[in-house]
């Protein structure tokens, strides 16, 4: 799945490194982990790959993700998903971005999906969120709602329980 600067969705095919017989990301190309916790199938993991995002480092996840819900994370690493994500879990919803250890917390204890902080404080930890995405690289006015209208296409993206790629003769 790539994305674009402003949220448009394309579908595509990429050739990608494999190490120890598991297919891995490529963030010098753009190519990036999606995880995505699905609450459809017993919040089960389901990872895919997808572009746009432009992150050199870190990783971004957040619990407002529309029509399906979960929990969802681009990630230039599988431990960077797991890491964000479980940091979501554990200010019981929220947005995060997390870059060599430094983190940025937006908790959005309302359903997952609306916070009950006041105003000024909110802008402020958005204005911390956005300074640590722009350090990874993303150029996206707004990644964490890209992310979240990611919803609808999640599973499409993840129609399967692995991954599938098609491989040319």
């Amino acid at each position: 799945m790539h994305v674009g600067r402003r949220g448009e969705v394309a579908w595509g095919q990429e050739e990608l490194p494999v190490d120890d017989g598991s297919i891995v990301a490529d963030p010098t190309r753009d190519v990036l982990y999606m995880v995505w916790a699905d609450p459809t199938r017993d919040w089960s993991l389901r990872v895919g790959f997808t572009r746009g995002f432009e992150l050199r480092g870190g990783a971004l996840a957040t619990s407002e993700v529309h029509k399906f819900g979960g929990i969802v994370s681009v990630a230039t690493t599988l431990t960077g998903a797991r890491d964000a994500m479980n940091e979501v879990i554990a200010a019981g919803g929220g947005s995060v971005a997390v870059l060599d250890g430094e983190m940025a917390v937006l908790p959005l204890l309302v359903a997952g999906l609306m916070s009950d902080l006041p105003a000024r404080e909110v802008a402020s930890i958005e204005l911390d969120l956005m300074e640590l995405t722009r350090r990874m690289g993303c150029p996206m006015d707004d990644p964490f709602l890209t992310l979240a209208s990611l919803g609808p296409y999640l599973p499409a993206a993840f129609q399967v329980e692995r991954t599938v790629m098609s491989v040319g003769a």
